[in-house]
């Protein structure tokens, strides 16, 4: 793989790290610097009992977080990313990650802007978790 390909694929995975940080830390300010303009954010909750939500645009991103993010308790680590695979085309890259918990998908679509990459959509698939003896 060349240096510009894995040094592409590592920038890809620190914006999606710095998503992660800001979620968990609350810090909803750097969410700006992450999120294209007319960027997506999309949570699929079907698979846990709930109507899914969409959000449009960077700086309605940020609003969004901003109103729902206190009901969550207290700054902490809480998604851990495991299982990346990042694709790399030109200006655009795209990633997919499990929440190590097992219960979530996070796939995202990038493009790379002068600052460096920012996410253009991220889907967060959530799925219900088996109950102790069940299969």
């Amino acid at each position: 793989m060349p240096d510009d390909v894995a040094a592409d694929k590592l920038a890809v995975l620190e914006c999606l790290s710095d998503y992660c940080y800001a979620i968990d830390f609350l810090d909803c300010d750097a969410l700006g610097d992450l999120f294209t303009e007319d960027a997506v954010l999309h949570f699929s909750l079907g698979g846990v009992g709930r109507e899914d939500i969409t959000v449009s645009g960077g700086t309605a991103i940020g609003d969004y977080f901003r109103d729902v993010l206190p009901q969550f308790g207290a700054a902490a680590p809480k998604h851990p990313l495991t299982n990346h695979v990042v694709r790399v085309d030109g200006t655009r890259a795209s990633s997919r990650s499990y929440l190590a918990t097992g219960a979530g998908l996070y796939a995202g679509e990038y493009e790379r802007s002068a600052t460096g990459w920012r996410l253009s959509r991220l889907t967060v698939t959530y799925f219900a978790r088996p109950t102790r003896g069940s299969r």
